[in-house]
């Protein structure tokens, strides 16, 4: 829906997910048969997970080498059980480079499956490296040990320079053509089900102790070159908040927006303070992950599940407040810190499945006049709410997730989503 699917998700992922459903349909059987397994067994608890690491920008750098350190360096030996398929994962090893326009495809085995449709094969890693630096696709498939393909799945190749995130590389051919310099043929390719969720874009993934949420798979990050580029975020310390049901390391990381890419630019005021969330994967890298709360729904309506203090339902649709999409919004509050924004909360209503959503309280007469005259499409316009009448519509919500995190949602009748950042 689109309280959080609209602003995360975007439509390039919808009609990706249109097209793979569409393939897997039409994919034709591979005749083996699968040998289902139990869950994850425990993994080794990260050493520094009460304090964190470091984590630097997800789309490249270094700063995030001891994490990587400690998750590659897992021994061979080192099992995880996971269903279908039991996978002895290893951190990455070269099994070939082919030279490409202005970039590499390297080759890794990333893992042995020891059960399944598989047993036996490598699961293998492809990644197109352009100058050395960054990824720009990348891809799951099954290969002998030397690296030859013996199944691949184009639902398991993205493109991560040309759609902005990585996509689905069905969408774009360039270097779905790259990719068939493997060795791919169109009588090996068939749908691969023995691989843990978390290597597949869009799934969605259940952690094991946060309740009342998912996540949704992203892009995954698996080359570091070595050195940093900060872009527009800055990053503080990676802690474990959760594991998925496989027994990968969910990752909750702070971050502050950059107004620009220079180490000493000034942050973006912000309503309320940022987090991105991620698998770590056990050959080394990691996925980026969307956390999703159950009041967000089913459907694209945008109405939050949500139950009001006076016993009506929320009949609004609503989005998550983004400083890409609602940067004035902090204006409404300005001169607080989210402290002291966080002492005024009023609990005003709970989800379906009991959490407590919080509002300003409405003696804060500042942020409410702010929010009514935002709440228009023209500012030729009077606004839809006058003072008295905002305060009464619930225009903008907080919800605490079981990790910590605040989110703030915004009404869609006051502060449009669709303003992209002029609101």
């Amino acid at each position: 829906m689109r309280l959080s699917r609209r602003q995360l998700i975007s439509g390039i992922a919808v009609i990706a997910a249109i097209a793979i459903v569409a393939y897997v349909l039409s994919m034709p059987a591979v005749p083996r048969t699968h040998e289902n397994q139990s869950t994850a067994t425990d993994v080794n608890t990260y050493p520094g997970a009460a304090t964190g690491d470091i984590w630097s920008n997800p789309y490249g750098g270094g700063d995030n080498a001891q994490l990587f350190a400690w998750w590659s360096a897992r021994p061979a030996s080192s099992t995880l059980e996971v269903a279908p398929a039991k996978i002895t994962w290893h951190s990455k090893e070269l099994l070939q480079t082919i030279p490409q326009r202005h970039s590499n495809l390297n080759v890794y085995a990333i893992g042995v499956f020891e059960s399944g449709m598989y047993a036996g094969d490598t699961l293998a890693l492809g990644i197109i490296i352009k100058n050395q630096s960054y990824q720009t696709a990348y891809g799951y498939f099954i290969s002998t040990r030397d690296g030859k393909p013996i199944v691949w799945d184009r639902t398991l190749l993205f493109d991560c320079e040309n759609l902005g995130g990585c996509f689905n590389i069905n969408l774009y051919n360039g270097y779905q053509l790259a990719f068939h310099a493997l060795g791919f043929e169109k009588e090996n390719e068939h749908y691969i089900t023995d691989i843990p969720s978390e290597l597949r874009y869009g799934a969605d993934v259940q952690g094991t102790a946060g309740k009342h949420t998912h996540f949704v798979i992203g892009g995954a990050d698996l080359f570091v070159s070595g050195t940093t580029t900060d872009r527009v975020f800055k990053y503080g310390q990676a802690v474990i908040v959760d594991r998925t049901p496989n027994g990968f390391p969910i990752l909750r990381v702070p971050y502050v927006p950059l107004q620009t890419n220079a180490p000493d630019s000034p942050p973006i005021d912000i309503l309320v303070p940022q987090y991105v969330f991620a698998v770590m994967l056990p050959f080394g890298g990691r996925s980026l992950a969307t956390m999703i709360p159950d009041f967000t729904g089913e459907n694209d309506s945008g109405i939050p599940k949500i139950i009001w203090q006076n016993g009506n339902k929320a009949s609004a649709s609503y989005h998550g407040y983004s400083y890409y999409h609602n940067v004035n919004i902090p204006d409404c509050f300005a001169g607080l810190t989210f402290d002291q924004l966080q002492a005024s909360f009023i609990e005003t209503g709970t989800t379906e499945s009991g959490s407590p959503v919080y509002e300003v309280n409405p003696s804060i007469q500042a942020v409410y006049e702010c929010l009514s005259k935002k709440s228009t499409l023209d500012p030729k316009q009077p606004p839809l709410y006058s003072p008295s009448e905002i305060t009464t519509i619930h225009p903008l919500f907080f919800w605490q997730s079981p990790y910590g995190d605040w989110r703030a949602y915004v009404r869609d009748d006051v502060v449009p989503f669709d303003l992209l950042g002029r609101d």
